[in-house]
C-alpha cells in the first residue's frame, strides 16, 4: 500500500517487485534448510534473518527506485526462509514426544501476533504517516531477533532437531519395508 498510495508505484510494477520475495524464498529454500540441519548456530539465523528483514523494511521506507526495492525483496524473501529454523529448534527443545502440542501452540501463538502486527500497523499508518508500518515492521523484527536469542543456546538438542538420535526411524531411510 505505502508503494502505491505514497510512491505511485503501478499495481503491476508493485506486484512484480514483491514476488521477487516468494521467488527468492523458493530458490534458496533447500540450501538454508540444509544449513539449519549443519548448524548449531540455529537461534543466530533466526535473529539475523529478522535483523535483515527489519533493515530491509527501513530502507524501504527512504529508497524508492524499482532496482532498490527488487532487490530488498530478495533479501527479504531470503531471509523469510530462515524461518524454517523455528520448527527445527521447538522439536530440538521439547523433543518428538511434545512436537505436535508445542507446534501448534507456536501456531496459535504466531496467528495471533500476525492480527496484533495488522492491528497495531494500521493504526501507526493512520496516526504517524503510512510509512510507519514499515517502520513498525523493523521495530517487530528487532524484538524477534530479541525473542530468538532469548532461548538458551544449551536447551537446544541439535540432534534431535534434525530429526534425529530420539526417533525410532530417521526419515525415508529409517522406514521399514
Amino acid at each position: 500500500m505505502y508503494l502505491l498510495s505514497v510512491q505511485h508505484w503501478t499495481p503491476e510494477r508493485i506486484g512484480f517487485a514483491m514476488s521477487l520475495s516468494g521467488i527468492a524464498n523458493v530458490v534458496v529454500r533447500a540450501p538454508i534448510g540444509r544449513l539449519i540441519d549443519a548448524t548449531r548456530h540455529k537461534r543466530e539465523l533466526v535473529a539475523g534473518a529478522a535483523i535483515a528483514i527489519g533493515l530491509c523494511a527501513v530502507a524501504l521506507s527512504f529508497l524508492h527506485s524499482f532496482p532498490v526495492v527488487a532487490g530488498l525483496q530478495i533479501v527479504v524473501g531470503t531471509a523469510g526462509s530462515f524461518a524454517a529454523a523455528l520448527p527445527a529448534i521447538t522439536l530440538g527443545i521439547v523433543g518428538q514426544k511434545a512436537y505436535a502440542r508445542r507446534l501448534g501452540r507456536n501456531e496459535a501463538f504466531n496467528h495471533g501476533g500476525n492480527a496484533m502486527t495488522a492491528v497495531a500497523s494500521g493504526i501507526a499508518g493512520m496516526l504517524v504517516a503510512q510509512v510507519a508500518v514499515l517502520w513498525a515492521v523493523a521495530a517487530l523484527a528487532a524484538l524477534s531477533a530479541v525473542a530468538a536469542m532469548s532461548l538458551r543456546a544449551d536447551d537446544i538438542d541439535h540432534d534431535v532437531a534434525r530429526g534425529g538420535a530420539e526417533t525410532a526411524s530417521n526419515g525415508l531411510a529409517g522406514l521399514k519395508t
